[in-house]
């Protein structure tokens, strides 16, 4: 298991040195050449006998934290990414889902335009069809009426050719009948005169 990551730095005192006295006065107040002087003091008392024994140790152990540390936070990153990664799986299978359904609508909207034309194809045969008819019904209503209009002259004459026989009759038998009135009037004076 992964071990909690330590703060650096947080070994004990060296035996037998206890934590360093301060000098005195403030640091700051001190030229940069005494600064140097006293480090180098402090390295020196350090690395001189069970000092730097125990200056390996603290390194040893400084090492060590930070190599747990580093394996923590790899362990972190790696579960991180696991997690990441299963995000993004679930993330895809949604957007292929959502990819398949957007297909299933195209498809559908595809037969629909396939319908919609054949049906539009069929309603075009009928108008053209209608129109056909409108045109021949139209030429038949005009030779129609043009033959009526021929059938009415014909009437037209007709009649007026009637009439003018029904005068000639009615003149004739006006004529008929004034010449047999003179007929009988004629006979009745040759009778007078036998």
């Amino acid at each position: 298991p992964p071990v909690a990551p330590r703060e650096i730095g947080t070994a004990q005192p060296l035996a037998g040195f206890g934590s360093p006295e301060p000098p005195p006065g403030r640091l700051e107040d001190l030229p940069a050449t005494e600064l140097q002087r006293r480090v180098a003091q402090m390295e020196s008392k350090l690395m001189a006998g069970p000092a730097a024994e125990h200056a390996t140790a603290v390194r040893r152990q400084v090492e060590k934290e930070v190599r747990e540390s580093m394996q923590l936070e790899a362990a972190m990153s790696s579960k991180q990414l696991s997690a990441s990664a299963d995000i993004s799986d679930e993330r895809t299978r949604q957007l292929e889902r959502r990819l398949h359904a957007k297909d299933e609508e195209i498809h559908d909207l595809k037969d629909q335009l396939a319908e919609s034309r054949t049906h539009n194809q069929k309603i075009e045969a009928l108008l053209r069809d209608r129109e056909q008819l409108l045109v021949h019904a139209k030429e038949m209503w005009m030779k129609e009426s043009s033959r009526a209009s021929a059938l009415t002259e014909a009437m037209r004459r007709a009649e007026d050719t009637s009439a003018d026989q029904e005068r000639k009759i009615m003149q004739l038998t006006e004529q008929y009948n004034a010449a047999s009135k003179e007929l009988l009037q004629l006979k009745h004076m040759f009778r007078h005169q036998d």
